[in-house]
């Protein structure tokens, strides 16, 4: 980590560039997904991307990491996906813009959704217009880590 070239104006203020590295620990669910979202070229609009977290996130695991206590299943298998929670992974993962994978983490997304020890679960349909599969073609067994 160092500074740029600092030089003077005219009127003695200091101009350039500083660069600083920032160690980032293990992003929380939501702000993996967030990261991944902005950078996949699979998700082209604001909208895409809104409905992307909102299909991958829910509320009450929206804010746990790969150590939480409360650590849903499906999240873990989604923390996985995206690198653990690494912002420099979830980068890779994302401008590797791999079709097949994008895919696997929206049949993730598709599971049913339980709360922990839960026995029931609430359906999501996934609709996406990047992806044109029959209804039934993604599951959780085609989902291999690849990282």
């Amino acid at each position: 980590a160092g500074g740029g070239g600092f030089r003077s104006d005219q009127l003695g203020h200091f101009v350039g560039v500083v660069e600083a590295v920032v160690q980032l620990g293990h992003l929380n669910l939501k702000d993996s997904v967030r990261l991944f979202s902005r950078l996949s070229n699979h998700l082209n609009t604001a909208q895409e991307r809104h409905e992307f977290i909102k299909l991958l996130v829910t509320e009450d695991q929206a804010g746990v990491t790969i150590y939480s206590r409360n650590l849903a299943p499906r999240s873990l298998r989604l923390l996985e996906a995206l690198g653990n929670g690494l912002a420099g992974r979830i980068v890779q993962i994302a401008y590797r813009n791999d079709e097949d994978y994008f895919r696997r983490i929206l049949g993730i997304a598709t599971q049913r959704l339980q709360p922990q020890g839960a026995i029931g679960g609430a359906e999501i349909r996934l609709t996406n217009p990047h992806a044109n599969l029959p209804p039934g073609a993604l599951t959780p067994q085609n989902f291999t880590s690849d990282s």
